[in-house]
């Protein structure tokens, strides 16, 4: 099977911009794209740097972006992944091959290198100053690291920042202070162990990191990974710090950061169900009284405003969330929206808004 790639090269030690280079190799059907990139390391280029461990979706060393979305190499089908990018390139306003600035998430252009002599299958890594292809071919399966991180060399990035942010909701029990006697034990019931096992799943490997959309707008959000983390201690029975942790996590650059793009939940290899976990911290944070917050404000008050009448009230979102210092500053903008007509009054009950409620009170009584 011939299969060609496309991989993002980049070294900062360089001095050279990050450019694109295509490779094209033999693979026996069900390889994956670790395989083929552990091909060409072997008999193309052994420049070539990326990280591998377990080859079994256990590790998770192998994160990378194939074809715009983070995942596992060794996860991924190398024919999937070439179907996948035959359909991007036949996709109306695809992006150039030569547009690395944007694929890779990073600043700057693309300068283009050496032309690789005699390697048989790699070839020209110039790339067209006009954003064209990277070389003529069929599709290649298009290679880029993770994203959210510095690149230490072409595929391996420095996780030393996830690592950080990871360490610091503190990943360990606090046990209460009355212990179980030395003939006992602290128990826990299946039902409790069912609410910790999607976190305990967690591979660490930095692919919902990678593409997560409240990361690229602030670095300093605290990301999913680290959130996933802290659901498993907070929800832990064992665990005697659980206001400590819900208002480390409420604080800022905290949880309520998080954008709602479900992204982390779709990248997961595990099949975690990332955003789910994100939202049972904030509910455990409100119960907490720990509200000061304006997405902590914004979620109350759209769960009343459906308490209510079953329909959002705008206007008495944007007042709770930011409050009424906030308002007044905006009260000319108010006075002018409500003379063009566009002033929401409080809405009607919807029909079926006892139904509704019966549906939110028994979603109340499953939180864990």
């Amino acid at each position: 099977m011939r299969t060609a790639l496309e991989v993002l090269r980049h070294d900062p030690q360089s001095g050279r911009r990050g450019f694109w280079q295509r490779y094209e190799v033999d693979l026996p059907e069900g390889s994956t794209v670790l395989e083929a990139l552990m091909a060409v390391q072997d008999e193309l280029d052994g420049t070539l740097a990326f990280r591998r461990a377990c080859r079994h979706a256990i590790c998770g060393s192998c994160g990378m972006r194939i074809n715009g979305c983070a995942k596992l190499a060794c996860n991924t089908q190398v024919s999937l992944a070439m179907e996948q990018a035959a359909e991007m390139a036949r996709a109306p306003g695809r992006r150039p091959a030569a547009d690395a600035a944007a694929m890779s998430g990073e600043g700057g252009g693309i300068e283009g290198g050496d032309k690789k002599a005699g390697r048989g299958g790699v070839v020209d890594d110039n790339t067209a100053a006009d954003g064209g292809d990277v070389a003529a071919g069929p599709p290649a399966i298009r290679i880029e690291p993770l994203g959210n991180m510095a690149v230490v060399k072409d595929l391996v990035t420095d996780m030393g920042e996830f690592w950080i942010k990871q360490r610091a909701r503190r990943p360990w029990l606090f046990p209460p202070a009355a212990l179980p006697g030395p003939d006992d034990e602290f128990r826990v019931t299946p039902e409790q162990s069912d609410v910790l096992a999607q976190g305990v799943l967690c591979l660490e490997c930095g692919l919902c990191y990678s593409d997560c959309n409240a990361l690229g707008a602030e670095p300093r959000f605290v990301g999913p990974a680290a959130l996933v983390k802290a659901h498993r201690y907070s929800f832990d029975p064992r665990d005697d710090a659980v206001h400590e942790r819900a208002a480390d996590l409420s604080g800022e650059h905290g949880l309520w950061e998080c954008m709602r793009c479900y992204f982390c939940t779709q990248r997961c290899p595990k099949h975690i169900r990332v955003r789910e976990l994100i939202a049972q911290l904030g509910e455990r944070a409100v119960r907490e009284g720990l509200e000061a917050d304006p997405g902590a404000r914004h979620a109350q008050a759209f769960v009343d405003s459906l308490r209510r009448s079953g329909r959002l009230n705008e206007t008495d979102l944007a007042v709770r969330t930011q409050g009424w210092a906030w308002a007044a500053r905006r009260l000319p903008l108010a006075v002018r929206v409500a003379l063009a007509g566009k002033l929401a009054l409080p809405p009607r009950p919807i029909d079926g808004h006892d139904a509704l409620l019966a549906v939110m009170a028994q979603a109340e009584s499953e939180e864990p």
